[in-house]
């Protein structure tokens, strides 16, 4: 349970990742993991896309996290979001959008580098958007359907660059850019 009395289970294992991003709630993790038949009807379960929307436990239309524009329903199941493209395109409401790349190291990296504030803007803003450059990067699985927009992009002499391949470190530095 964490301060607001939820209970963290899990219906797999968590990848190794968190543990540096999250240490408090990876402490807890280990223990998170539970058998389907020990879901109530009162949990929030999330299920990835690649999932049919059917009944887990005694939730009868778990949360569908959506990555890419593969099983958008219409069914029973709402649908979760990691970004504002895809919850437009699956008509998903805002507060139903997560950001979980948004991570303790990213908001550290904005603060360090780029000067983030705690209100979401930019000190020496003016001075940050003179050094940016005319980069997009791409998600690399956006490939397919970004296709017209890059070539767009390109001959508005915009770089655009596909993101894969990079190491964190690579990536927070593109980001930079």
């Amino acid at each position: 349970h964490d301060a607001h009395g939820v209970h963290l289970g899990c219906l797999g294992k968590p990848s190794r990742f968190y543990a540096a991003e999250y240490p408090d709630l990876w402490n807890d993790l280990p223990n998170c993991s539970m058998a389907v038949e020990n879901v109530s009807s009162h949990d929030l379960v999330v299920v990835p896309e690649i999932l049919p929307c059917a009944p887990v436990g005694e939730v009868g239309a778990p949360n569908i996290w959506l990555l890419g524009d593969l099983n958008m329903g219409p069914d029973d199941c709402p649908r979760l979001s990691h970004n504002y493209w895809l919850a437009r395109h699956a008509h998903i409401r805002k507060d139903a959008i997560l950001f979980p790349y948004v991570t303790p190291s990213i908001v550290k990296h904005a603060v360090e580098k780029a000067g983030l504030l705690p209100d979401g803007s930019f000190k020496h803003f003016p001075d940050l958007a003179r050094q940016k450059e005319p980069i997009v990067l791409v998600d690399n699985d956006a490939v397919p359907i970004f296709g017209s927009v890059s070539q767009q992009l390109k001959n508005a002499n915009i770089n655009v660059i596909v993101v894969a391949g990079y190491s964190r470190n690579q990536l927070l530095q593109l980001q930079l850019k």
